[in-house]
């Protein structure tokens, strides 16, 4: 019997049944790591995999920890993307998202957004932040520190009440902490002026996500933020 498993996203295998029970012996392979061999009609949790015995689908109203592998039912699972996490697994889980070994994504996949995506999302807050200073414009002259005002409110607010600006929300990306959690209003005026520095940089700062693991930019960094795709929030807290 052949199997696959996953490994900081990469498929390893084929491996033999012994091959991967030596794995798992010696701390490479666990309960959460995700297994496939033929015939089975997805990747499952290898915890799942080895206690089932046999190949099948996950019954519908139960669901496996992705850090563990025990079942539990879906509504005692913490959800985070499309990864199911029990209340047991979830200090684990938010520390191996602090320190960067793990990521949101389900299988295979980089979920941090870019940086050519989040230049897009940011070009198109610039166009609304400059719809808004022109319709100001009409109402009252506008000095020149007036314009980045804007610009910080505008940042400032809709992040802390959405995760996202505009440009962001049209793209499904949101900023979060390193946790996984949506940002307060404290550190996205933190995150807001911080940004300011990507820019004094001569724009260097906002380069560094294209190098980054975790596609942080300067003021992501300086705030332990990320930037991440399909709106990663949690939907349920415990």
């Amino acid at each position: 019997m052949q199997w696959y498993f996953l490994n900081e996203g990469r498929t390893v295998g084929p491996v033999s049944q012994e091959r991967l029970e030596q794995l798992v012996q010696t701390g490479q392979v666990n309960a959460a790591t995700l297994v496939w061999r033929q015939g089975m009609s997805d990747w499952q949790p290898w915890g799942y995999a080895q206690n089932a015995g046999t190949v099948g689908e996950l019954p519908a109203d139960m669901e496996a920890c992705c850090q563990c592998g025990r079942m539990y039912s879906q509504g005692d699972l913490l959800i985070f993307g499309e990864r199911p996490v029990c209340a047991n697994c979830k200090p684990f889980f938010f520390e191996r998202l602090r320190e960067g070994v793990l990521v949101l994504s389900t299988v295979v996949g980089d979920v941090y957004a870019g940086f050519w995506i989040r230049g897009v999302a940011f070009a198109m807050d610039l166009v609304l932040v400059g719809v808004l200073n022109l319709l100001l414009s009409f109402v009252f002259p506008m000095p020149m520190p007036l314009p980045l005002v804007v610009w910080l409110v505008y940042t400032v607010v809709l992040t802390a009440a959405f995760s996202a600006t505009p440009g962001k929300l049209v793209l499904d990306l949101r900023v979060v902490t390193a946790d996984g959690r949506p940002v307060g209003l404290g550190l996205a005026i933190a995150r807001a002026f911080s940004t300011l520095l990507s820019f004094l940089t001569l724009g260097l700062g906002f380069l560094l996500a294209a190098f980054d693991n975790q596609k942080r930019s300067l003021h992501d960094g300086m705030c332990d933020t990320r930037v991440v795709k399909n709106a990663l929030l949690p939907q349920k807290a415990l």
